[in-house]
Parts: C-alpha cells; sequence; structure tokens
C-alpha cells in the first residue's frame, strides 16, 4: 500500500472506529465506494480493532489509565500465605495490595504494603524495618496494627495490616453531613491515638486526611506510620536519617520546623492535627490559596486566616462561621503557631481543649478574663439567666415589633410599585424594538439579530432618560448580545456607557458597578488591548471581593478572564501571578455544594493550557481529562466548547510525549468538526 492510501486508510478508520456499530456500515459505503480493496481493508483493520479490546478509543485517551502492576506482585499470585487480589494504591515508598490469608488457617483480607523493586535502596529498607518495628509496638483501637511482616523470595520487604474498608476522615464528615459537635468527636478520638503514639515515643510526622479512615461504624484508624520517628531509638539497632535527602513530608500537612530541617517532636503532630481540625471545620486548608512553590515559605512566614473568617466570606456559611468564631478560632490557631513551644503542650491536652469547648467551659487558646468567664458561665447556664432577663425582653419587644411590623409594610410597599414600574417598562421597550420588525416597515425585508441590536441601541440612547438604572440594565443585555456575535468594538462601546450611568448612580462598591467592569474587561480582551483589560479585570475583582467577600463564588468568572489574559501575555507565568489566580478559582468552585461544570471546565482548561506551556505535560493531561468530564455533565456531546477541550487534552498528549494520542484526537477531532460545521468551514 502507497503513503497516499494508507493515509486516507487511516482517516476512515479513526473516523468509523468512533461510530456506533450500527453506523459504520452506512458511512464505510460512502467513504470506499469508489475502491472495494480499500473497504476490505478498513474492515481488516476494524476487525482487528475489535480483537485487541479496542472499545472507545477517545474515552480510553480521556480516562486516566489504570494503576500498573509493578514487577513482584502480579494479582493472582501468592505471597507467603496471602493471595494478592487487587492494587488499591501506592504510597511513598511502596504499592499496597488488598490480599486474603490462604492457608486453611483462617480467612481474613488484609492490606500489604511492598517496596517497588525499582525503589529499593538501604535507606528505604532500613525505612521499611523501621515503620515494621513501630507498628508491631502500638496497640490500640485506633491505630492501624501489625498482622505480619517478611521479605519476598527476591527480597522485597512487605508488611501485613488489617484492610480498612473506609473513607478519609474529611470525606466521610462530609458525606455523611457530620454537624460541628459530630466532626470534634471524631477528632477527638484521632488526638488520642496520636497521644497514645507519643506517649510510646514515636511521632508520625505526616497525618493527614487520607492516612486517618473512618469505617462504616464511624471509628478512625491511622495509618501509615511510614515516615514516624521515635524519640527514643536507642532500643533498635539501626538509625535513620530524619534531615537531608531522606527529610519525607506532605507540604500541605508540614509544620514549620520540618520545611526548616529542626527537630521533629511531638508538637509537629500537634501542628498537623491543627491542620486537620481546619479542614474538618471549613473544608479548606489553611493555605488553600497560596501556590505549591509558595507554600514552605507561606508556613514559615504567613498567619493562616481565621477558621470563621474563611467561613463568613461565603453567604451561604454565615451560620456555621458564627460557631467558629471565639474558642474554636483560638483553639485552632494556637496548634497552628510557628513556634512549636506555643502550642499545646500535647495532642492529650488538644483534645482536654476540646472537651472543654463541648462541655462549655473555658479554653486553654482563650485569655483567661472576668468577661470571657462570665460569658462561658451565661452559656452553660442559659435556661436560668434566660428566665430572668425573658420578663424585661418581653416588655421592651411588644413595643419594637410593632413599629418595626409597620415599618416593614411600608418598604414592601414601596419596593413592590418599583418593580412594577420596572417590569411595565421593561415590556413597553421590548415590544417597541420588536414593533421595527413590522413587515408594514421592513417592506418584506429580514431584519437579521444585529438590525434589532442597533435599533435597540439607538433607542435607549434617546428614551428612559429618567430610569438611567434600567436604561443600563437593557444596554448591558444588548452589550452582551453585541459580544456573543464577535462585535467586540461595539460592545466595549457599550459597556463604556454602562459603566458609566450604574457610576453615576450606585456606590462605587455596588457588584452591578464590578459587573460592569468586567465585562468592559473582556471586550478589551476580545479587541486584544490585554493590559487595558488586564487592569479592568482586576479592578472588578477588588469591587466583587469588597461587596461579596474573598470566596464567593462569581468571583471565578473575574478571577479566570484575568488568569486568561495574563496567560496570553506571560505563557509561562514567569511573573507567578496566573497559577495563584486559577488556583483560587479553582478552591472557590470545589467549595461549592454544586459547581458551575462550565466555569469548572473553563477553570481547569486554562490550568492544563499553562501547565502545558511550561512543559508539565502530565500536570496539563489531568486538568484537560478533569475538565472535560466537567463539561460533559451540561454540554451537548458536539458542543463547540467540549471540542475545545478535547483539542487541549490533544496538546498535553503531544507535550508529555504521546505524540499517537495526540493525532488519534486529531483526527477524530477533525471527523467531528467536519461532520458539524461542514467541511469548507474554517
Amino acid at each position: 500500500m502507497n503513503p497516499e492510501s494508507w493515509l486516507r486508510l487511516e482517516s476512515i478508520f479513526f473516523r468509523a472506529v468512533e461510530l456506533p456499530p450500527e453506523d459504520r456500515g452506512a458511512f464505510l459505503d460512502q467513504a470506499c465506494a469508489d475502491d472495494p480493496t480499500l473497504r476490505a481493508e478498513v474492515d481488516a483493520v476494524l476487525a482487528a480493532h475489535r480483537a485487541a479490546g479496542g472499545t472507545d478509543q477517545l474515552d480510553r485517551l480521556i480516562s486516566p489509565a489504570p494503576l500498573p502492576e509493578p514487577l513482584g506482585a502480579p494479582v493472582g499470585t501468592m505471597l507467603g500465605p496471602y493471595l494478592i487480589e487487587e492494587l488499591v494504591g501506592r504510597g511513598g515508598m511502596g504499592d499496597v495490595y488488598r490480599a486474603s490469608r490462604m492457608d486453611g488457617q483462617y480467612r481474613r483480607q488484609v492490606a500489604i504494603k511492598l517496596v517497588r523493586p525499582t525503589r529499593v535502596s538501604a535507606d528505604l529498607l532500613r525505612r521499611f524495618r523501621l515503620e515494621r518495628q513501630i507498628l508491631a509496638r502500638l496497640e490500640h483501637p485506633n491505630i492501624a496494627t501489625l498482622l505480619d511482616g517478611g521479605l519476598t523470595a527476591s527480597g522485597q520487604p512487605y508488611l501485613v495490616m488489617p484492610y480498612v474498608d473506609g473513607l478519609p476522615i474529611t470525606r466521610y464528615a462530609d458525606q455523611h453531613r457530620l454537624g460541628l459537635v459530630e466532626r470534634l468527636r471524631l477528632f477527638k478520638i484521632v488526638c488520642a491515638a496520636v497521644q497514645f503514639a507519643h506517649a510510646n515515643l514515636i511521632v508520625h510526622r505526616d497525618l493527614k486526611p487520607s492516612n486517618i479512615l473512618v469505617t462504616g461504624d464511624g471509628q478512625p484508624l491511622l495509618l501509615d506510620f511510614g515516615i514516624a520517628k521515635l524519640l527514643d531509638p536507642s532500643d533498635f539497632d539501626l538509625t535513620v536519617p530524619t534531615t537531608g535527602d531522606l527529610l519525607m513530608l506532605t507540604p500541605e500537612h508540614a509544620a514549620p520546623e520540618q520545611f526548616l530541617g529542626g527537630p521533629v517532636t511531638t508538637a509537629t503532630d500537634v501542628y498537623a492535627l491543627g491542620t486537620l481540625l481546619y479542614e474538618l471545620l471549613t473544608g479548606v486548608r489553611p493555605f488553600h490559596s497560596v501556590a505549591p512553590l509558595d507554600l514552605p515559605r507561606a508556613v514559615r512566614e504567613l498567619e493562616p486566616t481565621r477558621p470563621s473568617a474563611v467561613l463568613a466570606a461565603s453567604s451561604q456559611e454565615a451560620a456555621r462561621a458564627r460557631e467558629l468564631r471565639g474558642d474554636l478560632d483560638h483553639m485552632v490557631l494556637m496548634a497552628l503557631r510557628k513556634d512549636p513551644a506555643r502550642r499545646y503542650a500535647s495532642a492529650g491536652q488538644f483534645a482536654e481543649d476540646v472537651n472543654r469547648y463541648l462541655s462549655g467551659r473555658p479554653v486553654i487558646a482563650r485569655a483567661d478574663t472576668l468577661g470571657y468567664r462570665a460569658r462561658k458561665f451565661v452559656i452553660r447556664n442559659r435556661f436560668g439567666v434566660a428566665g430572668v432577663a425573658a420578663a424585661a425582653l418581653l416588655l421592651m419587644g411588644a413595643a419594637v415589633v410593632t413599629a418595626w411590623q409597620s415599618r416593614l409594610r411600608a418598604v414592601a410597599l414601596v419596593q413592590a410599585e418599583a418593580q412594577r414600574t420596572r417590569s411595565t417598562r421593561l415590556a413597553e421597550f421590548l415590544v417597541g424594538v420588536f414593533d421595527s420588525n413590522d413587515p408594514n416597515e421592513t417592506r418584506g425585508r429580514t431584519i437579521t439579530a444585529r438590525e434589532l441590536l442597533d435599533r435597540a441601541a439607538e433607542r435607549l440612547r434617546g428614551e428612559l432618560a429618567e430610569e438611567p438604572l434600567l436604561r443600563a440594565d437593557l444596554e448591558f443585555a444588548v452589550g452582551r448580545a453585541y459580544s456573543t456575535l464577535g462585535l467586540a468594538t461595539t460592545s466595549a462601546e457599550v459597556f463604556e456607557r454602562v459603566l458609566a450611568e450604574r457610576r453615576a448612580e450606585l456606590a462605587p462598591n455596588d457588584p452591578d458597578v464590578a459587573e460592569a467592569v468586567e465585562w468592559l474587561g473582556r471586550a478589551r480582551a476580545y479587541q486584544g488591548r490585554l493590559p487595558e483589560a488586564a487592569s479592568l479585570g482586576r479592578e472588578a475583582l477588588a469591587l466583587k471581593e469588597q461587596s461579596l467577600g474573598p470566596s464567593d463564588p462569581k468571583l471565578v468568572a473575574t478571577l479566570t478572564l484575568i488568569a486568561r489574559v495574563g496567560n496570553i501575555l506571560d505563557p509561562r507565568d514567569t511573573s507567578g501571578t496566573t497559577l495563584p489566580l486559577l488556583q483560587r478559582a479553582l478552591t472557590i468552585l470545589r467549595a461549592q455544594p454544586e459547581p458551575n461544570q462550565r466555569e469548572l471546565a473553563n477553570v481547569l482548561r486554562t490550568l492544563g493550557g499553562l501547565s502545558a506551556t511550561r512543559g508539565e505535560g502530565d500536570k496539563a493531561l489531568g486538568y484537560d481529562r478533569e475538565a472535560i468530564t466537567a463539561a460533559r455533565k451540561v454540554l451537548d456531546p458536539s458542543h463547540p466548547f467540549l471540542y475545545n477541550l478535547y483539542e487541549d487534552l490533544a496538546t498535553a498528549f503531544r507535550v508529555s510525549g504521546q505524540v499517537d494520542s495526540a493525532f488519534a484526537i486529531h483526527r477524530w477531532l477533525l471527523g467531528e468538526r467536519e461532520r458539524v460545521f461542514g467541511p469548507e468551514h474554517p
């Protein structure tokens, strides 16, 4: 077969393989009508594809590949008396399998942690031996105990522990909709387990949600003492470095002294417990909005935002924010102090303060003033105090309620009348715009959407002068319609007028002013006036933050606008300003009970593009796959935005060196776009 024939066969195959089986025959009849030999070749390749297990090529490229089987423990083989059943996870130095004991003594599901052959070294083997000895001395109902351990025939060390079918503690709390008190009680159990480890002279050093699983009966279990440090290693015949090349930590949960290379003590675990409680109470980590590269400096130098302030930024979390304000804020921040000596003295003391809070007593983390103790007394004895106060309040309340209700009725009448007038004027204007399409006026000529918009814009300049805000709202809608038609300059002119009218009538930080600034910024970006667009985007963000707070989902579109403009001006983000904006937008969206999937896809797509530009192919693949998953939930399969996401995924494959996969997606996209837009569409 010559190259030209091969290229034609390849093109037809990639288009056919994406079609449902029942549609392929008709497609191939048409595509190969002039060449029966080519049709036979395509049929043969399709048959080979089916025989090899091929299903939906695109879905295979979009879905992340399963964890590959490492050498040494393939599924279905025996490791001692244990049958390896499934690879379930990977740690810093070993793979974790689900297995069953099969020697006839008893049947039990277990988890086996095995060092990967490619990672075996003298240092890692010593650390694995240490973990085995650590677990052997930790017998506690909330710590995963060691059942067995040894070496494989090839010299790989392994540990056998109970298989824990549970969820990370934060996910468990969210899925079971645990309230504040239930979360604190769960946290107390974790503190008790950590205190037990400390009493046995062991520091975990890597406490985080994924290492604390909660079982179906609500019991948390501490896992993975793989980087634990013995406070008194004198009874072990080994030494394990704790700094230098073998420094192991999870940055999002590490204490300042771990980044500084200082001594690791029980106070390090207290800091990690503070990070855990912060996330249990707010849903985010203390420095969630900081870029990963800036995290060490933030942990060492910056003070975390109070948990109540994180929730107060969202109007949906105002009630929860009030619960955290005060004692819980102080307790979490005490555990997160930079100086280890100023944190709680132990995990047990931290648990005791949680107990004090739950019982209404003064907590250690608060200054013991007379006013504070009095407030706690009132809370503990609320019913007695309430009875004394009720009589006085009843007399005052009757008069106040009567006056207040009268005022509310008057305000409601005024607002209803204003809304009725606004709706009437809006209807009159719209009817007037469409009257311009009267056949008597147009003489049978079809009026385009552009002409209707032009007439609406022209009328607005001369009408509604006595109602500038209504006129601004209508002009804003017209401006967005111009933008949709790709008329950047015309839409910019309209948004300039809207912004001037809203600034003249509204407070400087009113959300409607911010909205006009942002859309003028979008228009400037479409015009190619990027520095001006970036400046307007930053202005809109500052205005929205003043009126909505730092975590409102309405900030996402503005953050993405600034980031996308910044990505064009500085593709590799050498200034380090684009990535934090996108990470902040992503954090805000993921904190919502039902995030806007289209916005989520847009943020992830921009993150993927930035990663690809910086040569980070694997990271770009992750973002782009997640973006496609989000967009598929809300968009038609042939939506142009979804096609753009597939194109981004192909770019990520190319950057990561997987050129064949990139070609496959591009070929499929070419066929799809020809089908939807026609073969001559640019």
